[in-house]
């Protein structure tokens, strides 16, 4: 029950307090849209700013389809004035009788205007008859409505209203998100002591209460993403889930900090009355310098909705969505480093998975793997993270994606049922998108998961080469009618969704389109917010590959090693080892050398170590530790 003491800004008054909680309760936890202070105000609700930044994807796409036919009015005032310069220059003469005189029937004159704000008045010659067409206006009459004709050089706009003739108005923008030179002449124009106090007197602080967007009825699709000038993506992005896309999560990560987010290390502690209205997040724009997009209210002021110019959220960003976060989600795990940027499946890690076939084991290596190298470097660096191998040799890229879960096992039960018992019974495996899976043909004979919803063990048998897969259930429990394919999970793949992923397939078939679906569908399966993967190329083939290494890298960009071509320039000279004379040959040929592999595809020891500084590098580029 509100108490309404009228009691001014500041009080510490007990019932002011209590108000204040009550206020604070429907700000943050309420679903109406608006709620009074308890000074009287109308002021907008958390659910009301929520649902307003859902509309921003139907306002970025009006301002799309207002651009649009903002080009299209430009071409048409310049087709129309390219007509009128035609007429025009037909032939100006005194008045009409002249022109008369002197122009072809059916051809245009013009003469003076004896209207103060008009230049010239168009005249077609009808029959010997003078017929008015069009009056244009002079210089003055432009400058009284406050548009000029824009043949002035504009390449330093990067927004501006036309009429519907193209001219300019006074709504620009040039590139560093300011107003144009033309538009602060015009607003200065204008501007005066009664109009804009603030401007002799100084403007006094005001309450937040309105940010001047509607929320939307409706939304069929709720991925958006905003855009600078250029188009290329800020870290404004929502996904088709309702949360932030990707992108945006990791841009949230990398901006992360124990300084500037402590809450995510030690917890948010239970506050009292927030300290007033400014827990909305919106303050008076100053500036805008270091900013390349911002949300603001219908009065200028900045909401949290804002990306530097580095497309990353602003520090100003960060604190509004630090203070947002629920007391809870502060308190770490045991796993979390205090120099990662992000906990609690904001973001991948600390913890690191490598998944990939005999490569990724590391054949060839006399006991080298890449995981172990990467493990040893971690931890000399001071890092905790702990490394797990899960290469199995010969496996092809679907075997690994259903390991990992991106894409699971599909296995029909022999029999149509899982049996109540723990007896081991028969399964089919099914292909995956056509593709045939071949598990447990080399390292781990079994594995734990779950077939549709029941746990058990995975296992085989080997018969004269022959594979026959096996599923026990772990407990007894009710038959299960099975008559259709079930997926079937496997442990390690559930275990590693948390972690940093790293992505060795392919070398085994079936094709690269395939095998880009298969990473596509591992990281798709992981869970944090901002995943954080590393996809490698196939380690073998010659110059002729590079195409294929092309549309790895289409679709992961700078998560893509490319390291067939690294070793191909560079990986002699990074072991130290002097080409010899098939070494030569093999890198002419867009070929790892000889002196790195210990056959035709598998590396030897120097081969692995440098991919795993490779890998170690790109992780602290990323900032992923």
């Amino acid at each position: 029950m509100a108490n309404n003491t009228g009691n001014p800004v500041g009080s510490t008054a007990a019932k002011d307090l209590s108000d204040n909680a009550e206020n604070l309760d429907k700000f943050a936890n309420g679903d109406d849209y608006e709620y009074d202070d308890r000074l009287g105000r109308s002021r907008k609700s958390l659910k009301w700013i929520e649902d307003a930044a859902l509309a921003i994807p139907a306002i970025d796409a009006a301002m799309r389809s207002e651009q649009q036919a903002e080009r299209a009015i430009i071409a048409k005032s310049e087709a129309e004035a390219a007509r009128d310069a035609a007429q025009l220059s037909s032939g100006v003469y005194g008045d009409t009788d002249e022109g008369l005189v002197k122009t072809p029937v059916g051809s245009f004159f013009s003469v003076p205007s004896p209207d103060s704000k008009q230049y010239l008045i168009l005249y077609q010659n009808v029959a010997g008859t003078a017929l008015e067409v069009d009056r244009y206006p002079n210089s003055k009459a432009i400058e009284d409505i406050g548009i000029e004709d824009q043949s002035t050089d504009v390449s330093g706009l990067v927004f501006a209203v036309v009429d519907d003739e193209g001219r300019r108005t006074w709504i620009e923008a040039g590139k560093d998100g300011r107003p144009s030179a033309h538009a602060a002449e015009k607003i200065g124009e204008v501007l005066t002591a009664e109009n804009a106090p603030g401007l002799a007197e100084g403007v006094a602080a005001k309450a937040v209460d309105e940010v001047g967007i509607e929320a939307l009825s409706t939304l069929n699709d709720l991925a958006f993403a905003v855009v600078d000038d250029a188009g290329r993506r800020t870290w404004v992005e929502v996904g088709k889930d309702g949360g932030p896309s990707a992108h945006a999560a990791e841009k949230i990560g990398e901006m992360l900090t124990v300084e500037n987010a402590p809450a995510l290390t030690e917890g948010v502690a239970a506050k009292a009355v927030a300290e007033s209205i400014d827990a909305v997040g919106i303050e008076a724009l100053s500036a805008l310098n270091d900013l390349a997009f911002a949300v603001v209210d219908d009065e200028g002021r900045r909401t949290w909705l804002e990306a530097g110019k580095d497309g990353k959220p602003t520090q100003r960003a960060i604190d509004a969505i630090v203070k947002k976060l629920p007391g809870g989600l502060g308190e770490a795990p045991a796993t979390y480093q205090s120099g990662v940027k992000g906990a609690l499946g904001i973001v991948s890690g600390p913890n690191i998975t490598c998944w990939g076939d005999s490569m990724t084991a590391g054949a060839g290596g006399g006991g080298t793997t890449y995981p172990a190298v990467l493990q040893s470097l971690l931890t000399a660096a001071g890092y905790t993270s702990t490394v797990f191998n899960r290469g199995v040799g010969g496996e092809n890229a679907p075997t690994i994606c259903a390991r990992a879960g991106g894409n699971p096992f599909i296995a029909l039960p022999v029999g149509g049922v899982i049996p109540a018992t723990t007896t081991a019974f028969e399964i089919i495996l099914q292909a995956i998108n056509g593709q045939v899976t071949k598990p447990l043909m080399q390292g781990a004979s079994s594995y734990t998961g779950r077939l549709g919803n029941v746990p058990g063990t995975f296992s085989r048998t080997v018969v004269d080469t022959v594979y026959t897969y096996f599923f026990t259930r772990t407990t007894a429990g009710a038959e299960v009618v099975a008559n259709r394919p079930l997926p079937l999970y496997l442990d390690i793949g559930d275990q590693a969704r948390d972690d940093i992923t790293i992505i060795w397939i392919g070398q085994n078939g079936p094709n690269d389109v395939r095998a880009i679906q298969d990473a596509k569908a591992i990281i798709q399966r992981m869970t944090a917010l901002d995943k954080r993967y590393l996809v490698i190329s196939k380690p073998g083939g010659s110059s002729t590959s590079d195409v294929d290494d092309a549309a790895w890298f289409a679709e992961f960009g700078r998560r893509f090693i490319p390291i067939r071509q690294y070793l191909v320039k560079y990986g002699l000279a990074d072991a130290g080892i002097e080409p010899t004379a098939q070494d030569i040959t093999d890198m002419a040929n867009g070929t790892v050398p000889t002196s790195l592999r210990f056959d035709g595809v598998h590396w030897l020891a120097p081969g692995y170590t440098i991919l795993a500084n490779i890998i170690f590098q790109r992780i602290i580029e990323l900032e992923w530790i």
